[in-house]
Parts: structure tokens; C-alpha cells; sequence
């Protein structure tokens, strides 16, 4: 379970525009809201989000197939002083996904989220490749909790998954699971703690 919890959704923004182009402004058909018209987008425009519909559960054991996109770093809820990676990407094939405590069925095409874990490291290098991850079990590293296992395969390497969002605040300069990866948002990172632990987990 992730060390954000499986009925957390993380912080996201919406990327997608409305276009006055296309069907143009006879074609208003019905209103979104008060006042603001219901405006058709050009054909072959799919909406675009950085939402995701759910979050793989690997202790379910069914794989995911998908493709990584992008990550977001966050202030793990078990302990604020560490940070939780959140990858998102879209799906290969249909798969469950949960939302709270329900489970979706997720299609192709839909983004969905997965909280990394240590085991799962060889993922950074993988973004916009098709990955199938699954979770193999537990190894004992000498902590109170057993670390979990995967298994990572794709078809070849892709590029450093890109961080496009940083809200951490406690965790600030903490080395987390995809260092080296791009930072591509406009959240800088506060100087690093000299007291922050060196620990990704």
C-alpha cells in the first residue's frame, strides 16, 4: 500500500482547452453552466487531463500494463519528513483500478496513477515506453516493514520520467525514487535541509 493511502487522490491540474474552432459558434447545443456555452471541438480532439481515474493496487496482484508519462513528488502521509512518488501514465490494456475504496474498471487510454516504491526503481528510466509491472512479493531489508517486490519489463529503455510537479514542503531536498529525472514545473525546490534525512522511504 502506498505510503499515501489507496483512497488519497493527489494534487493534478486540468490541461485541457475548449477550441472556438471546428464546429464553430452555430454549434452550441446545450450550456456547461450558467451562461457559458457548450462550444463542440474540432473532430478528432480527445480532452486532455492530468487527472488520473484511479490508482493501481499491486497487493491485488494483477499486473499493469502502461505507459509512464509523468511524476509528482508529495510529503508521504506516514511520515511527512519522506517523500511519496506519485507516476502517472496510460494505460495498455484495460485494468481495475481504486478510487477510495471502490474499484473502477479502467479502459485503454486512461490515465491512471502508482505510487513507486524502492522495489519498482528500475521504472525511471522507462518513461513513454510500455511497461507491465507487477508486484512479486516481499524481501526483508532489515526494517520494520518488509520491503515489496516487482517486476519491471518493457521492450526498451524510454526517457527519464519527468517531474512536472513538486508539493512537497516538509520533504523538500529529500532524495526520492526518480532523482536525476527533469524537474519540468514551476515550483522550484526550496534549498535542501541539511537535517532532512538522505532516506527515500
Amino acid at each position: 500500500m502506498s505510503s499515501k493511502g489507496k483512497g488519497q487522490k493527489a494534487q493534478g491540474e486540468s490541461v485541457s482547452e475548449t477550441s472556438e474552432q471546428g464546429s464553430g459558434f452555430d454549434d452550441v447545443g446545450e450550456t456547461l453552466g450558467e451562461d457559458i456555452p457548450a462550444f463542440s471541438p474540432p473532430e478528432g480532439y480527445q480532452l486532455q487531463t492530468s487527472d488520473v481515474v484511479g490508482f493501481w493496487d499491486g497487493d491485488r496482484k494483477y499486473p499493469l500494463h502502461f505507459v509512464p508519462e509523468s511524476a509528482t513528488l508529495h510529503d508521504s502521509d506516514l511520515d511527512a519528513s519522506k517523500v511519496s512518488v506519485l507516476i502517472k501514465g496510460k494505460l495498455v490494456e484495460a485494468s481495475q483500478v481504486y478510487l477510495g475504496d471502490d474499484f473502477i474498471n479502467a479502459a485503454p487510454g486512461d490515465m491512471v496513477g502508482v505510487w513507486a516504491k524502492p522495489g519498482m526503481k528500475s521504472i525511471r528510466d522507462l518513461g513513454g515506453e510500455k511497461v507491465w509491472l507487477r508486484q512479486t512479493g516481499e524481501k526483508d531489508v532489515g526494517k520494520p516493514s518488509a520491503m515489496k517486490t516487482f517486476d519491471v519489463f518493457s521492450a526498451k529503455k524510454g526517457f527519464a520520467i519527468p517531474v512536472v510537479g513538486d508539493y512537497r514542503d516538509k520533504s523538500k531536498g529529500v532524495r526520492h525514487l526518480l532523482e536525476g529525472a527533469p524537474l519540468s514545473h514551476s515550483n522550484t525546490p526550496k534549498a535542501a535541509d541539511n537535517n532532512a534525512a538522505g532516506s527515500v522511504w
